[in-house]
């Protein structure tokens, strides 16, 4: 059973890597020849952030053995927390920028600068980064019991007694600061942006319905892959023990970074155009590619 649910994870781990970095490679690129608008800059920044993060995890996919697990495991655990927590700040930064957009059209059109969403996104990185640094120390000082059959997920999950006391109410926390409070601004920011946008009758139905899209899209990756995740620390620091399932749900975290770039089609008019741009080529140059086949099939 063990060697059953061992492979099921690195294969949900390994398609997470495959449509992950699929999908946010081809964001990127839309990302960066966008125009440089603030909403557009944390996009290219949680882009980024999703890109670290399935690197990262490629690697200890693929190179995880126990010679190698000892470096690996507090590298990968210090870029999975930052990423995913700084996945949440990025998301919750895009809600507070669309919501303010549309409650506050003229006022915060004077401030909408990018360069104060730059200093934005630094912030964002600071913030992950400092508060995910305990968990660089800890893994440094963490010794695994490792085989090559369980190298991967034996990572950064097993601690003594006297690590748990710092491990669990410093998970408490990330939990609070970086997922909950993240949470509640979001909720608030979309519900009011989708209220104000779909009671306009000057905006367009296509507009409406992407506002929609964009808050369902944000607060589905919120609720359905960070918040069993969050909840295992919550569990985790009540029962005193590192849950047994906690190798599953950050798994499903995992899979945000699958998601995200749906949040880039409903968040920018200019990436949807991008988008279409590009599938449009794509099926221009699939069909000069069957013109010429067939041409030369005929002759």
């Amino acid at each position: 059973f063990m060697v059953v649910c061992e492979i099921s994870y690195s294969i949900m781990n390994l398609l997470v890597v495959v449509i992950g970095l699929s999908l946010n490679i081809a964001a990127f690129f839309i990302v960066i020849n966008a125009k440089c608008s603030p909403s557009n800059i944390f996009l290219l920044n949680l882009t980024i952030s999703d890109l670290i993060c399935l690197t990262f995890l490629a690697v200890l996919l693929f190179s995880c053995t126990p010679s190698t697990v000892l470096f690996l495991c507090p590298i990968n655990s210090f870029v999975y927390y930052s990423s995913i927590y700084g996945s949440t700040l990025f998301l919750t930064a895009l809600s507070v920028d669309r919501y303010l957009g549309v409650a506050f059209p003229i006022k915060y059109k004077l401030y909408r600068k990018p360069r104060y969403a730059v200093i934005g996104s630094i912030v964002i990185w600071v913030c992950a980064m400092t508060n995910c640094s305990v968990v660089l120390v800890i893994a440094m000082k963490w010794k695994p019991n490792v085989t090559e059959s369980n190298c991967f997920s034996d990572c950064y999950t097993h601690f003594t007694k006297e690590q748990l006391l710092i491990v669990l109410p410093f998970r408490l926390e990330l939990c609070i600061m970086l997922f909950f409070i993240p949470l509640l601004i979001s909720i608030f920011c979309y519900s009011n942006f989708v209220k104000i946008v779909w009671s306009s009758p000057y905006i367009p139905r296509e507009r409406k319905q992407r506002a929609v899209g964009l808050a369902l899209t944000t607060l589905f990756t919120f609720i359905v892959c960070f918040s069993p995740y969050n909840i295992s620390h919550i569990i985790g620091f009540f029962s005193s023990k590192n849950v047994q399932w906690r190798n599953i749900v950050i798994t499903m975290a995992m899979y945000n970074t699958c998601f995200d770039p749906i949040v880039f089609y409903f968040s920018s008019t200019a990436i949807q155009k991008s988008l279409k741009r590009f599938c449009r080529r794509s099926i221009q140059t699939r069909n000069s590619y069957r013109v010429n086949i067939e041409i030369i099939i005929t002759r």
